[in-house]
């Protein structure tokens, strides 16, 4: 039986190193968001660097990295863009590696997992339907499936038993930064 606590215990110990890291710096980033150990930060330029040292003192077996992009930046499965007016837009976004493959419909996964897919893919999407069709058409599964989306609640954690997905063992922990 696989255990949830590492997953758990990691996500605690990044709640408290950025606890501890943006109490402590004079000049936090206007923006601090995180997703397992992905981090998106908006700062000013020229704190980055003094900013980037102080985080990496806080615990001395992670370790912090950066990516700078200046009007845009990929964080999870957005592209968050600086608008001209200064305010935050988000696009979906893609690797170019990526391939909108999922398991077949005529595989042998349970249908419930199956539904899961499609209900996913069109939750997080709701702006691109037509792409999730078509990725959906392309992997085999059936236009009525997500016709019926009302009639099957996206599952819960409680509903079934999901891996709890769980952080790389790598020790440098990405950090996002939209620079201004």
């Amino acid at each position: 039986m696989d255990s949830h606590v590492p997953s758990v215990v990691a996500n605690l110990v990044m709640e408290n190193i950025e606890i501890r890291a943006l109490e402590t710096f004079l000049d936090p980033p206007r923006l601090w968001k995180r997703y397992v150990d992905r981090t998106f930060v908006i700062m000013k330029k020229s704190k980055l660097f003094k900013f980037l040292t102080h985080l990496n003192t806080i615990e001395s077996s992670i370790q912090f990295t950066t990516e700078k992009k200046k009007g845009c930046l990929p964080f999870t499965d957005l592209l968050i863009k600086r608008s001209p007016s200064g305010h935050l837009l988000s696009a979906a976004y893609r690797k170019p590696t990526h391939s909108d493959r999922y398991f077949n419909f005529r595989s042998e996964h349970p249908t419930q997992y199956k539904q899961s897919v499609v209900n996913a893919l069109l939750e997080r999407a709701k702006n691109f339907p037509k792409h999730v069709k078509r990725t959906l058409l392309l992997n085999g599964y059936p236009p009525g499936l997500w016709s019926r989306k009302s009639r099957h609640p996206t599952p819960t954690p409680g509903n079934f038993d999901y891996p709890t997905p769980t952080p790389t063992p790598n020790r440098l922990r990405p950090l996002a930064i939209l620079v201004t």
